[in-house]
């Protein structure tokens, strides 16, 4: 009996100590005039909206800017559309409280995905600041505001395709054609970044698909760890009257790959090809191969049969950081590590590019395409 009574004054005691205060309270968000475009001078208004809340007052009215809000509508093509223009996918809007008691809003808009670029996203959070300090104020809040925004370079990020040509002959001079413009039928590689840690690596490649009417365009995020591919997206498009090209791809696409870049802690960056060589922690690397193939009588060739690639330190040693078998038939020339894609961190982890020379239609010129290896720069060593 006295157990059930000690539960009963727990659960009371309970209730009243973490009780939440539900009701409606009023927010100011963003909304688009129907009547003018978003970037015109009144193309976005400021409305007070009403919220239903089960928590606490000050921090609703402080968060819900960015909560989800679908205006009543007797217009079912209008029905159930978003009307908050804050409501942005990884855009958080918080309030906190110190020890002193003093209060901070930061407005943190550094891993949104959004639909809007440019000027007219920025003219949003603009906006979504304008609201969030007329709540502060509707709630008397006296708090310091922190704006958190992503570097205007990553803002408007545009993928950047690295120059190889030079690089292409370098790797592999006797596959080259004598055509000066078409030594090698070659993929466009665009490196996209890294996550924080430099795990995971981001990248697309154009893959070259003449002399078809077609546009082929790979997106990957590799584990570079395990070289696992751990998200890809294909985009192929039919070029009868070649209105398609990598500009149209990205407009359609980023979209969707900002997001995987967001989910997966990838932030783009410019990256700088080391063909040669990489630092790292004082040590020097360098990178080297060993091939193994077999003579087709038929095509009058040699075709690999296992390519294995070294990561060379200078005081730490040697290892393999790849190794590939190759079936007959498969008509592969040759298969060389490129050069170091390092981070600008300069972690210890590190995506190599790859290239292997397929044999072409009519032999040279030779098909060259890309892949990534990825390398611990610190352990796995042998001298």
């Amino acid at each position: 009996m006295k157990f059930k009574l000690i539960l009963l004054i727990f659960f009371i005691f309970s209730k009243t100590l973490f009780a939440t205060h539900n009701g409606y309270i009023e927010t100011y968000i963003p909304i688009a005039n129907p009547q003018a475009l978003l970037l015109e001078k009144e193309g976005i208004e400021l409305r007070k909206v009403l919220f239903f809340t089960y928590s606490s007052i000050e921090e609703s009215s402080i968060g819900s800017v960015v909560w989800s809000y679908k205006a009543n509508t007797p217009h079912t093509r209008y029905k159930n559309r978003e009307a908050n223009l804050g409501h942005i996918q990884g855009l958080k809007v918080d309030l906190t409280y110190s020890r002193s008691a003093s209060c901070k809003v930061t407005i943190d808009s550094r891993n949104i995905i959004s639909k809007y670029r440019g000027k007219t996203l920025d003219k949003i959070l603009k906006y979504v600041e304008k609201a969030t300090r007329l709540n502060m104020k509707e709630s008397h809040l006296n708090c310091k505001v922190k704006i958190l925004k992503t570097p205007i370079s990553i803002r408007q990020f545009q993928p950047k395709a690295l120059n190889l040509d030079v690089l292409n002959v370098k790797a592999f001079p006797t596959y080259k054609s004598g055509f000066k413009e078409a030594q090698f039928v070659q993929d466009t590689f665009y490196p996209l970044g890294y996550s924080a840690n430099n795990r995971k690596f981001a990248y697309i490649i154009e893959h070259d698909s003449d002399p078809a009417d077609f546009v082929y365009i790979e997106t990957f995020i590799q584990d570079l760890v395990t070289d696992k591919i751990i998200w890809h997206n294909s985009y192929r498009v039919d070029d009868y009257q070649k209105r398609v090209n990598f500009k149209i791809f990205w407009k359609q696409r980023y979209a969707l790959i900002e997001k995987q870049l967001a989910n997966y802690g990838i932030r783009p960056t410019s990256i700088v090809v080391k063909a040669n060589h990489t630092f790292h922690k004082h040590d020097k690397f360098w990178l080297s191969y060993k091939m193994a193939t077999y003579y087709s009588k038929d095509w009058a060739s040699n075709f690999l049969t296992v390519s294995t690639i070294y990561l060379n330190a200078k005081r730490k040693g040697h290892k393999t950081i790849n190794e590939r078998f190759y079936k007959k038939g498969t008509q592969v020339l040759a298969r060389k590590p490129m050069a170091f894609l390092p981070s600008f961190k300069n972690l210890k982890r590190v995506a190599i590019l790859v290239g292997d020379i397929r044999r072409g239609w009519e032999d040279p010129p030779h098909n060259l395409h890309y892949e990534i290896v990825g390398a611990n720069l610190m352990v796995g060593f042998q001298k």
